[in-house]
Order: C-alpha cells, then structure tokens, then sequence
C-alpha cells in the first residue's frame, strides 16, 4: 500500500508540475511561480502527513480529520443542537 501511494503523490506532483511549467512558458504566471507550483500545492498535504505519521496517528479516524476543519464546517451532532 506505501508504494501504490507514493506512487500516485509522484504522478500527481508530476502532472501538477508540468502544468506549472506550461503556464509559466505561456506567460500565464510568473516562472518562478510556475516552477514552484507542484511545491506548494502539495505542501499542506505534506505537513499534514507528516504530523500524523510523528503523532501515529490513524488517517481513516474521522475524529481526527474533524479537529482540522473550522468550526463553521463541521458537522453538528445531535447532542450538539
């Protein structure tokens, strides 16, 4: 499973980047913008991975992805009404 996901980061950092560098070569963004793209759309998910994996956290606990979202879009439990 650790392959089949690395795997699938690296194509999406690869299609991400590549979409960078056309936009950077059609003058869309600015280059440095566009080269660094695929870095830092990838950077949340990155952090955030890492803080589970120092913590050994679960990534399907539905508990913990709840902490990370804003109070405003939680979900409001019964109890909660």
């Amino acid at each position: 499973m650790p392959a089949v996901i690395s795997t699938v980061f690296f194509i999406l950092y690869w299609i991400i980047s590549f979409i960078g560098e056309k936009y950077a070569a059609d003058g869309q963004v600015p280059v440095w913008e566009g080269m660094w793209l695929a870095s830092i759309v990838l950077l949340p998910i990155g952090i955030f991975l890492t803080r589970k994996a120092t913590l050994d956290a679960s990534l399907l606990d539905v508990d913990s992805w709840i902490k990370f979202l804003p109070e405003d879009f939680r979900i409001q439990t019964a109890q909660g009404l």
